[in-house]
């Protein structure tokens, strides 16, 4: 679901209002699963707005927190204490 926000096709220009609403929607249903998507989502994008192109490339993980692959996808959160 992450990798909606990123699309680069034809929604491009409403993508990530796109995801914010599919976000939203499936909340309910996910039992707050939408809180790790958020994180993820959080994640791909400070890897996407770095100016430093190379870190992203070298860890790939920027590919697996957008990855529409479940078995490559990963999931980012936070732990709180």
């Amino acid at each position: 679901m992450v990798a909606v926000a990123f699309d680069r096709g034809e929604r491009r220009e409403c993508a990530r209002v796109y995801w914010a609403m599919k976000v939203l929607l499936f909340n309910p249903y996910s039992g707050m699963y939408s809180c790790p998507l958020a994180m993820t989502d959080g994640a791909a994008r400070a890897l996407e707005l770095l100016e430093d192109g190379a870190v992203m490339r070298e860890a790939r993980a920027y590919e697996r927190l957008t990855s529409r692959d479940p078995s490559k996808f990963w999931t980012s959160g936070q732990w709180m204490t």
